[in-house]
C-alpha cells in the first residue's frame, strides 16, 4: 500500500538468559536507542593540515530503542553491516497458555526447552512434544501460564561487530513493529548474545499498567554464529512479521547458472538470488516458492524444485519467476547450439524485401527474426509510428511494434486470442494464411487457431523490442 510506514511502539519486553536458562524477564523503556560509537584517529597533512584519513577502531555498543519511524537500512547504515534475511531461530515471548489437566498447546512449534512462567514468580524450563507442554508434575492442573521459546521464523537481521571478550549473560529486547494501516504486523528482536550488566538493574511499573526498564550494562563480543557474521558480536537485531507465510520482498531476482550444458538425460539444479540493493546481503530463496518453465519440453524439462533434465539435443531456456520477478537462463543440450525452428509446415516470417499493408517488412523487424519450434520469437521488433493502414479506426494502434507472418497451410475459418482471451472481432473469422500482429510487450501471447485447431501459439519472452 501507498504511503505504509512501520513503527515501534509501546514497550519492549526484555529477557536475561544465563547458561541459555531463562533467568528473568523485565520491561525495556522505548524511548532509547542501540547505539554504537567508535574511536577515531584521523590523519592530518599537507597545506593546511587538510584530513586526508579517519582510522576507525574500538567500536562499543550502548543499547536503547526509540519509538521512532523503523528502518533497519538506518542501523546498517550506521555500522556498515549488510541486512541478511531469510529464516532465523526468534523468541516467542510470555504466551499465555491455558493449562487443563496439567496440558498446555503452544501456538509455535518450539526448538528447544521452553521457560513457563508459573504464580508465584517461579520459573520452570519443560521440554514439548512437539506444541504440547506438561506441566502436570509441577502441581499446575488449571490455569494460565506465561511460556517463552525460541522457533523458526523469516526475519530481517543485522550484526554488529566488534573485537572483545565472551558473554555472561544473553540479553533478548522485545519490541511490537506496528503498521499505520494494518496495526500490529511483527515484533523487532535485539539479542546481545554476551552482556555484561554495570551491577544492577531496575524494574518500574507505572500507575496504568505499562511499565518500563533500563538495563544498565555493556555488550561483550563473542564468536558469530556463522562465518560471515565476523569474529567478534555484540548484537543481532530480527524484524519479522507475524504472517510467516510473507513472501520475501526483493526489488529483483538472478538465476544461478546462467548457462547450463547438459547431455541428454542428465539434471542440475538452479538457485534463485533475490537482491534488494547495496544495503542487503544476497538473499537465497527457496525454489519452492519460485515458478519454472521450459520453453521447449522436447530439449529440457524443469520441475518446480528447479531441477532441470535434459531430454534431447539443441539449446533452449528456462524462465523463472519469483513475485512478479523474471529471469531466465539459457540451456544447451549434447553440444547442440542450433536452435530449434518452428516447422515451414506450419508458419513462416515475411521476407524483409517485402511489404504488408503498405509497409516494408524490414521497417517492422530485423534480418534476425526466428520463430522456435516452441512459438518462441526471437530477433528484434521495430518501433513503428504513423501506421495508418493497420487500423484506420484506432489512433493506438497506428504505432507501436508489429510482426507479420504467413500461415502454410489451409482452412476456412480461423481465431486469433490475444493472452488467451478472444476478442469479437478476431472470432471465426474468415481464414486468410497472411497475418499481421500487434505486440504490446515481452508478456504478449497469440494463439492462432483454424477451423477449431491450435496451430501455434506465439510469445515473445525473447524478443527484443528496438
Amino acid at each position: 500500500m501507498a504511503n505504509e510506514k512501520n513503527f515501534l511502539v509501546g514497550v519492549a519486553d526484555a529477557l536475561l538468559y544465563y547458561n541459555d536458562v531463562l533467568a528473568c524477564t523485565c520491561k525495556a523503556n522505548l524511548n532509547s536507542g542501540i547505539e554504537a560509537s567508535m574511536q577515531d584517529q584521523a590523519i592530518n597533512a599537507g597545506k593546511g593540515n587538510k584530513k586526508l584519513y579517519s582510522y576507525k577502531y574500538g567500536r562499543e555498543l550502548a543499547i536503547t530503542l526509540e519509538a521512532a519511524d523503523w528502518k533497519l537500512e538506518y542501523i546498517a547504515a550506521n555500522v556498515g553491516s549488510k541486512i541478511t534475511e531469510g529464516l532465523k531461530d526468534v523468541y516467542k515471548v510470555g504466551e499465555c497458555i491455558q493449562i487443563t489437566n496439567g496440558i498446555g498447546i503452544l501456538s509455535k512449534t518450539p526448538i528447544g526447552e521452553v521457560a513457563v512462567e508459573l504464580n508465584g514468580d517461579k520459573i520452570v524450563m519443560v521440554t514439548s512434544e512437539d506444541k504440547i507442554i506438561d506441566l502436570s508434575k509441577y502441581g499446575v492442573n488449571s490455569e494460565s501460564v506465561k511460556a517463552t521459546y525460541q522457533y523458526n521464523t523469516i526475519a530481517k537481521s543485522i550484526t554488529i561487530d566488534a573485537d572483545t571478550s565472551p558473554k555472561v549473560f544473553k540479553l533478548v529486547l522485545d519490541a511490537e513493529l506496528h503498521n499505520n494501516k494494518l496495526g500490529k504486523v511483527g515484533a523487532i528482536q535485539v539479542i546481545v548474545p554476551s552482556y555484561q550488566p554495570e551491577g544492577n538493574f531496575t524494574m518500574n511499573f507505572t500507575p496504568d499498567g505499562v511499565a518500563s526498564t533500563s538495563i544498565n550494562g555493556s555488550a561483550l563480543a563473542i564468536e558469530g554464529d556463522r562465518c560471515d557474521d565476523g569474529s567478534a558480536v555484540y548484537a543481532y537485531i530480527h524484524e519479522f512479521y507475524d504472517n510467516e507465510d510473507k513472501i520475501l520482498d526483493v526489488s529483483e531476482i538472478a538465476v544461478s547458472p546462467a548457462t547450463l550444458e547438459l547431455t541428454s538425460g542428465m539434471g542440475a539444479s538452479l538457485e534463485v538470488i533475490g537482491l534488494k540493493g547495496e544495503m542487503y546481503s544476497p538473499i537465497q530463496l527457496e525454489n519452492t516458492n519460485c515458478t519454472f518453465v521450459s520453453d521447449d519440453s522436447t530439449i529440457a524439462i524443469v520441475d518446480e524444485n528447479g531441477l532441470v533434465t535434459a531430454v534431447g539435443p539443441g539449446p533452449t531456456f528456462i524462465d523463472i519467476t519469483y513475485d512478479n520477478h523474471y529471469d531466465t537462463i539459457d540451456v544447451i543440450v549434447d553440444n547442440v547450439i542450433t536452435p530449434k525452428l518452428i516447422d515451414s509446415n506450419i508458419m513462416t516470417v515475411y521476407k524483409l524485401s517485402e511489404t504488408v499493408l503498405g509497409k516494408s517488412v524490414s521497417d517492422l523487424i530485423s534480418d534476425n527474426v526466428n520463430v522456435l519450434a516452441s512459438g518462441t520469437v526471437t530477433g528484434t521488433l521495430k518501433h513503428v509510428t504513423g501506421f495508418t493502414d493497420f487500423n484506420n479506426n484506432n489512433i493506438n494502434e497506428q504505432s507501436g511494434y508489429y510482426f507479420p507472418l504467413k500461415l502454410t497451410q489451409t482452412g476456412t475459418k480461423m481465431t486469433i486470442k490475444t493472452n488467451g482471451e478472444i476478442r469479437p472481432d478476431k472470432t471465426n473469422m474468415k481464414f486468410d494464411p497472411e497475418i499481421l500482429l500487434r505486440v504490446a510487450n515481452k508478456d504478449t501471447t497469440f494463439t492462432i487457431e483454424v477451423d477449431g485447431n491450435e496451430v501455434v501459439t506465439l510469445n515473445f519472452k525473447k524478443t527484443t523490442f528496438l
